[in-house]
């Protein structure tokens, strides 16, 4: 790894510190350059994140602003590696609603970086890819939540079609940084790609605004409008999609906190 930094970067570095998931999805490590320069180093596991990031980097990324998101540096697509500049802060402190304000705002300008037009073709793409996961990790799930699941998608489709555009897609206050005068900026977009904007609040929803509603009203400040009746039932549904398939992809990465948190939330959408 430290070798391709430096082939990258056309300098030799030297490790701060390493940032990556245990989920091995990605290597991501911190190096500083001779002139004190600091790089965020990452080489991905599929080169289909590897593109996404490089594409949200390149095109959506400056729209949120000079020092808001990270700036690409070198790649090396032989390697599926990228460098971005170290940006201050530290991921995953985000408490205030001044920060979640922020972190809306932000967000709006990446959902408005690129067109957005209604997506009724999403309720079929989630019983699909829900399917594949079932499929690749059978018995795991009960029969009862599959069937709560896709009669869910099937309340989708009976519903306007939601908004999809440019998405950060794994917003959350762990892909945030907060520096030490209350900046916020967003980082990790290798799951950024064109789907339903409220992909970018599910999660939220599901955790820091269910503990403290303040938070999900500073973000939709932020954003700019609060969310319709249409779209607050369309993210129940969402959030369904988005807990079973969580189990699934935990059980499959071996990640016990993340299979219970899906089914905590699983339960819980249906009153359990």
């Amino acid at each position: 790894m430290l070798q391709l930094a430096e082939q990258a970067l056309n300098t030799t570095v030297r490790p701060v510190r390493d940032h990556s998931w245990p989920h091995g999805e990605a290597e991501v490590l911190e190096v500083r350059d001779p002139g004190g320069g600091a790089w965020i180093v990452k080489r991905v596991k599929h080169r289909e994140a590897y593109d996404r990031e490089v594409h949200a980097l390149t095109h959506w990324a400056p729209r949120l602003g000079a020092g808001r998101a990270p700036s690409l540096r070198a790649t090396l697509p032989d390697h599926a590696l990228l460098v971005m500049n170290r940006l201050p802060g530290r991921a995953g402190t985000a408490s205030t609603p001044d920060e979640f304000r922020q972190a809306g705002r932000l967000i709006r300008l990446l959902h408005d970086a690129g067109p957005a037009q209604p997506d009724p073709d999403y309720p079929a793409r989630a019983r699909h890819n829900g399917d594949g996961w079932l499929h690749r990790v059978p018995g795991v799930v009960d029969r009862d939540d599959v069937d709560f699941v896709r009669a869910q998608i099937a309340l989708m489709a009976s519903m306007p079609a939601p908004l999809a555009g440019p998405i950060h897609n794994d917003n959350q206050p762990r892909n945030w940084l907060s520096d030490v005068d209350g900046t916020v900026r967003l980082i990790d977009f290798g799951k950024s790609k064109r789907d339903l904007h409220l992909r970018d609040v599910e999660r939220m929803r599901q955790a820091e605004w269910r503990a403290d509603p303040a938070l999900g009203d500073a973000f939709l400040d932020g954003y700019g409008r609060p969310l319709t009746d249409d779209e607050d039932r369309m993210l129940d549904c969402i959030g369904a999609v988005a807990a079973i398939t969580t189990i699934l992809w935990a059980r499959a990465h071996g990640d016990p906190t993340f299979e219970n948190h899906g089914r905590e939330t699983l339960n819980r959408l249906r009153g359990a």
